[in-house]
């Protein structure tokens, strides 16, 4: 194979698609769960049994849907008839396990719970990243959102990100691929081979209580508390550009409530650690998601779990504690999301954030209902983040930011795109194009993985015809799956293709 080389192909006759554009009112969408005492999804609620607050005053219901992720073809028609689930009906769990204040061997029933769920899920439906959380490093995304599960289970299993060279870590080697392949045509129930290892010099000894202050003073605690929270606030800001309903769970044994409260102050609280918590709060309002808290402790006194309460509840997420069944408790926290009620209202002038409370009448006792608590003010465009650009390249997302199109041959690929289109949109600071490029075997495998960056001088680049970026290719004979995405620099302009190879 040869290093991936740009080449001008002067055609001005080839026809690529057109970019188009449109105008949208945004509508602010708010996921509703609606559930028993027992966890189980209350379905068939009608739009005039809710009603929408938003900052305290009735808002008008202007969309509402019933989204039942459970809900199948009727048994007389073929398999094919199934419905296929719109973007935004998918829903996107990301595993996130906290190395930093969590001993290993919980960790690992963490590991054993995760896997479960994720045999049981859909794939058609259910996508799962993976991600750790470290003193020292943060939140670390071990690979994007996916619903290939050889992928997911690898990573649960490992915590650790696979070595493809692949920036957006959305594929596994196909030698990793035959490897794991065994781990997800096991039966439910076999136990994974955990191992991974934290990184954390005191993780072991830390745990909810008193041993917390005997090993670390409270100021540093608070710190790391703070680190946290800060993290948890980046993830969700990296999830809002993403469609689906969205909720991070937080595989965790907590901190010690108390480094809340000031000493020697009463019960007043720490404001800056009530300021980083209302900042992550803000974040997952944002970005409409969840953040649920698992206690992998155990049995344990419900106080002794009451950080990661405070951590999920004001984002209308769940805390599940007091119980040993890991895999039990995630299966009730996923169940109960097999049924949303889809509320959404037009934002106003005065809309900039806001608190959204939601009413539900006519509901049998103790049931349950879970909703976005909060907006923000729209963001500011920004970079395109990764987790938008593997989500891209996994569900084949259309882009009308670039016109692409993909040539390919059994010795060559090549990635057509018109360079007027990149001229017309380019950033001063940023003049150039990314391409990446993907070859995937017939069972998902990476087996070629190419990046380039492709500068562009506005004054001299041609404004007409077609460029291509060619790759020379020597695979052995098979079914291939081509995919090719390409991002102008410091914008939100992007391009997808994707096309099938045989090599006879």
């Amino acid at each position: 194979m040869t290093r991936l080389a740009a080449a001008l192909l002067l055609v001005a006759t080839a026809a690529l698609g057109q970019v188009s554009e449109s105008i949208t009112v945004e509508v602010v969408e708010v996921p509703v769960y609606v559930t028993a005492a027992d966890g189980t999804p209350i379905r068939g609620l009608t739009k005039d049994a809710f009603t929408l607050l938003v900052n305290g005053k009735p808002r008008t219901i202007d969309h509402f849907e019933e989204i039942d992720l459970r809900q199948s073809a009727p048994a007389s028609a073929p398999a094919s008839a199934a419905r296929v689930p719109a973007l935004h009906e998918r829903r996107l769990y990301l595993l996130l396990f906290d190395l930093a204040f969590t001993k290993v061997a919980l960790i690992e029933r963490a590991q054993h719970a995760s896997d479960a769920a994720v045999q049981r899920s859909n794939p058609a439906t259910d996508y799962f990243a993976v991600a750790t959380m470290t003193h020292g490093g943060g939140v670390r995304f071990v690979i994007p959102f996916m619903n290939d599960y050889v992928a997911v289970r690898r990573a649960i299993a490992t915590l650790e990100s696979n070595d493809a060279k692949d920036p957006l870590g959305v594929g596994l080697t196909a030698k990793q691929r035959k490897r794991w392949a065994e781990i997800e045509g096991r039966a439910q129930g076999v136990p994974l081979a955990i191992g991974f290892r934290t990184g954390e010099p005191y993780a072991d000894e830390i745990i909810a209580g008193s041993e917390v202050n005997q090993q670390l003073s409270r100021q540093m605690l608070r710190d790391d508390v703070d680190r946290e929270f800060s993290g948890l606030g980046t993830v969700a800001a990296r999830l809002a550009a993403l469609e689906g309903q969205k909720h991070v769970v937080v595989f965790s044994a907590g901190f010690d409530a108390k480094l809340f409260v000031e000493l020697g102050r009463g019960y007043n609280e720490d404001p800056q650690m009530h300021r980083h918590l209302r900042e992550m709060v803000e974040a997952f309002r944002g970005a409409g998601a969840f953040l649920d808290s698992i206690d992998v402790v155990g049995n344990r006194p419900a106080d002794a779990a009451e950080s990661l309460r405070r951590m999920a509840e004001p984002t209308g997420g769940e805390t599940i504690r007091n119980t040993n069944d890991l895999a039990a408790a995630l299966a009730r926290l996923t169940a109960s999301h097999d049924v949303s009620y889809l509320l959404g209202f037009r934002r106003r002038d005065e809309d900039a954030a806001g608190e959204i409370a939601v009413r539900v009448a006519g509901l049998p006792y103790n049931a349950r209902v879970s909703y976005r608590t909060g907006f923000a003010k729209p963001a500011p465009r920004r970079e395109i983040d990764s987790l938008q650009l593997a989500d891209i390249v996994v569900n084949d997302l259309p882009q009308n930011g670039l016109s692409l199109r993909l040539e390919t041959t059994p010795r060559e690929i090549a990635i057509l795109f018109r360079p007027a289109e990149v001229v017309a949109q380019l950033v001063p600071e940023t003049p150039y194009v990314e391409a990446m490029l993907y070859v995937l075997d017939e069972h998902g495998g990476t087996v070629l993985f190419r990046s380039k960056r492709l500068p562009f001088d506005a004054g001299s680049a041609p404004r007409a015809g077609v460029a291509g970026v060619r790759e020379k290719v020597k695979l052995p004979p098979g079914k291939y799956v081509v995919k090719a995405l390409m991002h102008v620099a410091g914008t939100q302009s992007l391009g997808f293709a994707r096309a099938e190879l045989v090599i006879p």
